[in-house]
């Protein structure tokens, strides 16, 4: 069968010719309406929503959504970003004594890590006059530190805006501010509390 022949034998279908063009961007076709041409255009996609900006004085390593460990020293609750610290471990056996500084209470060694365990009301509680039974630790993130408390709670998803956040901390930099809710509870940066501490 010759080529003249096919062409022949097959009738042309202007409605489907002018869609093949319009998907090839051939453009509108007489015959083919414009509202029909526009179904096959791709939409631009929207731009997401910009996050809200964080409060005054949140620093900004922080989410707008973050955990917290809350622990308790002499009847006080405190918490502690979650980012910032290892999952609590308890103390189960003696600390190694460490006389050369005072706010550390010995070494504790767990999976093959030692740890120098902080006196943790010495450093945020220095009225306190009695030491607290210590009984837990928060090991700190990326440090050879844990702070000592004398329990630890479950962690809490909370927002920034569940915050009464300090905008200057000359004193007391660790201070980030005051959590919102059941009773006073101050929010902790753990690596602020022990910037100044000397270790090897």
């Amino acid at each position: 069968m010759s080529e003249s022949t096919l062409k022949a034998e097959t009738p042309a279908d202007p409605e489907l010719e002018a869609y093949l063009e319009d998907l090839l961007g051939g453009g509108d076709k007489a015959g083919a309406p414009a509202a029909a041409c526009d179904q096959h255009r791709i939409q631009p996609s929207k731009a997401p929503p910009s996050p809200e900006p964080l409060p005054p004085g949140c620093p900004g390593w922080l989410t707008p959504v973050f955990s917290v460990r809350i622990f308790h020293l002499a009847k006080f609750r405190f918490a502690v970003p979650e980012c910032q610290v290892h999952q609590a471990g308890r103390i189960e056996q003696s600390l190694t004594p460490a006389p050369e500084a005072g706010w550390v209470l010995g070494q504790w060694n767990l999976d093959g890590r030692t740890w120098w365990i902080v006196d943790t009301a010495s450093l945020i509680l220095p009225d306190q006059r009695r030491r607290p039974d210590y009984r837990w630790v928060l090991p700190i993130e990326k440090k050879p530190l844990a702070l000592a408390c004398e329990s630890v709670s479950e962690s809490s998803r909370i927002k920034v805006q569940q915050v009464r956040w300090r905008q200057q901390r000359h004193s007391r930099p660790w201070l980030l501010g005051m959590l919102t809710g059941d009773g006073p509870c101050p929010l902790i940066d753990a690596h602020a509390l022990i910037a100044d501490l000397q270790f090897d």
